[in-house]
């Protein structure tokens, strides 16, 4: 989404929306944010039927999961959004939506309290990967969960499609659901940024890893190697 939102601001500033120096507002951002999620959750609708589950973890302004429950009204959606500002939105959108179950939290391979970092003019750019920050980001403190410790306590017993947007923290994301994917009958197809590909991500080698405990876990290989930037890869269950 890094790459998409730089698009969107120029959009914006060209449009005359928001000054040369200046940062869209959320309703602006959401606006543009709606188009760019058409493709993707066109892709994934095959994989959802009116009763599944949908996972969306980086739910930022909540635009995917709105798409998804407009075209599936029945879906039941478990979204994941750490920062405050945009889990205040999320809230006040989703207020009247029984199926959409909002939690104020990260997901990780680990539970804890952790640093992200924060750049005030760049919305939905908040990353937990210190190696990627810039000088005009700030931190703050969020908490973090294993997706597997909350699938064991929300007693969730089927997933059909996962949506993993953390701006490089995608990896541990992963590994934190190890379990989950391993017990599902039935795995879940999931659609994830990678982030910035095999020569600049800071924690590749551990992507390799899960990559390949994915593929060895009943998902289709690809190959990963040809990931040289930013960009959506789809995990299918191999049956």
């Amino acid at each position: 989404m890094h790459y998409v939102r730089e698009v969107i601001i120029k959009i914006l500033k060209k449009l005359g929306l928001i000054k040369q120096t200046g940062v869209p507002s959320i309703e602006q951002w959401e606006v543009q944010i709606k188009k760019a999620v058409i493709a993707p959750v066109k892709m994934l609708l095959p994989y959802l039927k009116d009763d599944s589950v949908f996972i969306d973890i980086g739910a930022n302004v909540g635009a995917f999961t709105e798409a998804v429950i407009k075209a599936r009204k029945n879906v039941v959606v478990h979204l994941f959004e750490p920062v405050p500002q945009y889990y205040d939105w999320l809230t006040n959108k989703f207020s009247k939506a029984p199926n959409v179950f909002m939690n104020n939290v990260a997901l990780s391979d680990s539970k804890g309290s952790f640093k992200l970092w924060v750049d005030p003019n760049n919305l939905g750019w908040n990353t937990m990967i210190q190696e990627k920050t810039s000088g005009n980001m700030h931190e703050i403190t969020i908490q973090t969960i294993e997706f597997d410790e909350y699938v064991k306590n929300a007693n969730i017993e089927k997933i059909d499609v996962i949506k993993i947007d953390v701006e490089g923290a995608e990896f541990k994301v992963l590994f934190g659901m190890k379990n989950t994917l391993t017990r599902l009958k039935k795995k879940p197809v999931i659609i994830c940024e990678i982030g910035w590909g095999k020569d600049s991500h800071p924690n590749w080698a551990d992507g390799v890893t899960i990559f390949e405990w994915l593929f060895n876990n009943g998902y289709s290989r690809f190959d990963y190697n040809s990931i040289t930037s930013t960009r959506d890869v789809l995990f299918i269950p191999l049956d």
